[in-house]
Parts: C-alpha cells; structure tokens; sequence
C-alpha cells in the first residue's frame, strides 16, 4: 500500500462553498467571498460583510424552498410599505400642503427606490430558485 505525498491536494485546504484553495490566514475565500472563520462573523465589520455574503447567495443561488420563503417575508412588506407611501404621496396629498412639494418629492422618490429594490430581490430569488429546479430536472 502506497502512502500520499507529502504535498498532496488532500493536505490543502479548500473553500467549502466553491472548493478554491485557501490559506489558514483567510477570513474570507479569495474566491467567492464566503465567511470561513468564526472571526468573519463576529468582528464588526466583517459581520457586515457575512450578511451581505448571506443575502447575495440567498438571491442568486437559494439553496431550499425556506429561503425563498424567508426573502418574501422580508422583502413583500417594504415593498407593500412602499406601493402605500407612494400611493399616498400621489393620491391623498391635500392641496394645502403644496409648500411642502420638495418633501413630497423625496417621499416618492425614497418609495420608488424601495419598490425596485424589494421587487426585484423577489424577482430574482423566486426566478433563480424556480431555474434552480429546472436545471436539476433537466440533468
């Protein structure tokens, strides 16, 4: 029986989210971004970066049925939330707040923003879990 060399592939750690190499003083793969410490999500700055890691992965590549049902429980209220202030800045606005036409304007705009923001996280996660499917089923 043959042992492995010493300088195997088996000895290099790799990235358990894209299988990249990887070095014992990475917090974070150089290859796709993916937390691999404890540090990476605990230090204050690198917790943001987790989450945000979290949300993109949860949008472009949903793992399960829970996620997708996870981002429409987050993102279908603000984008609710935001169809009603919109709705209200242009439909209900009395006539005697007219001097206040710059605050209206930003409402509107700060409610668009939201809207395609939320719908098209929605968009894409349902999309992306529903092409998801398709792909396993055609393989």
């Amino acid at each position: 029986m043959q042992s492995a060399p010493e300088n195997s592939v088996l000895d290099k750690p790799v990235c358990p989210h894209c299988l990249g190499s990887i070095t014992a003083q990475h917090n974070f793969c150089p290859h796709c971004n993916a937390p691999l410490t404890s540090y990476a999500t605990s230090g204050p700055y690198e917790q943001v970066l987790s989450q945000g890691y979290a949300v993109c992965s949860g949008v472009t590549r949903p793992a399960n049925v829970l996620v997708v049902f996870g981002m429409w429980l987050i993102f279908a209220p603000t984008l609710i939330i935001a169809i009603i202030s919109a709705g209200g800045l242009l439909l209900v606005w009395p006539e005697s707040m007219e001097q206040h036409a710059p605050a209206r304007l930003v409402g509107l705009i700060v409610s668009g923003f939201w809207i395609v923001l939320a719908a098209t996280i929605l968009f894409k996660t349902t999309r992306n879990y529903l092409r998801r499917n398709d792909d396993r089923s055609a393989s």
